[in-house]
């Protein structure tokens, strides 16, 4: 026997968190087409390496029962950062961090680097929930994504946000021993993919 504890918000996929008899979580994602194997292989890849990901306990050919990855989400610390006015230079280091260890072992996998799918644990380590497509982008690329996520969430180009992206964008620079420069045409182009991409999908920010 297993009981719903609470369905999580997915804009393509059905994701619930469920608990057996024991108290043992667990969730559970379907998906509206046959993906799962994708996902799986690359949870399981991505684990081998040694990344905190999800752990596959069972799949279909559209559904995975996934280990659960206690935690705070990223994207909702940011928000509270923001509305709480903290300033929010404690959510960077771990993703400079959890990068750096990602493209050192040469994997691909990673194509959507919103904050909302990574987990902050107590430890201060960083999982990573979202792995259905396959692909790759350079560093760079990746960087630049993470700064334009955290500039677009709702709402968009705050005075805070803006603060925020002043002190992060030579932080990230240095993290990696990019030039500032580098950092921010990588953020300018990225900034511009993801407003075209809501903007075709009449989306006004990352709500």
């Amino acid at each position: 026997m297993w009981r719903l504890i609470r369905q999580f918000s997915s804009k393509r996929n059905r994701v619930w968190l469920l608990a057996d008899h024991n108290g043992m979580k667990w969730v559970l994602k379907v998906y509206p087409e046959p993906r799962a194997a994708v996902e799986a292989r690359n949870l399981r890849r991505l684990a081998a390496a040694g990344l905190r990901v999800p752990q596959v306990l069972a799949q279909g050919s559209n559904w995975l029962r996934l280990g659960y990855l206690p935690g705070q989400n990223l994207c909702q610390l940011w928000e509270e950062a923001e509305a709480a006015g903290g300033d929010g230079r404690e959510l960077l280091p771990p993703l400079l961090a959890w990068l750096k260890e990602y493209h050192a072992l040469g994997l691909t996998g990673l194509t959507d680097l919103n904050w909302r799918n990574f987990i902050l644990a107590e430890d201060g380590s960083l999982a990573v929930l979202d792995f259905e497509e396959e692909g790759r982008a350079s560093l760079l690329e990746d960087l630049g994504q993470i700064l334009a996520y955290a500039i677009t969430y709702d709402p968009p180009f705050s005075k805070w946000k803006q603060t925020w992206l002043n002190w992060a964008l030579p932080v990230t620079a240095n993290y990696f021993s990019f030039s500032r420069s580098d950092i921010e045409i990588a953020y300018e182009r990225e900034l511009a993919k993801l407003v075209e991409r809501r903007k075709k999908l009449g989306i006004r920010s990352e709500e």
